[in-house]
């Protein structure tokens, strides 16, 4: 599902949407350690400005670099 961690190498995947996700989506994210971030996580992001990685309660310890 997606390539963000084999050919991108990531630390982690996120997946965004405008709207929300099916419980099929979201069951299929779980089993492949996808974060899936919906419309409203999305406004936090792009309209007040926070970190994604304080949304996503992620920081270096976490092996993500800032």
């Amino acid at each position: 599902m997606g390539i963000a961690r084999p050919i991108h190498h990531a630390d982690i995947a996120v997946l965004i949407t405008n709207g929300t996700f099916s419980k099929h989506a979201e069951k299929l994210a779980w089993q492949h350690d996808i974060i899936l971030l919906s419309w409203c996580v999305l406004v936090r992001w792009a309209t007040w400005g926070e970190s994604l990685l304080d949304i996503l309660e992620l920081d270096e310890a976490n092996g993500l670099a800032a």
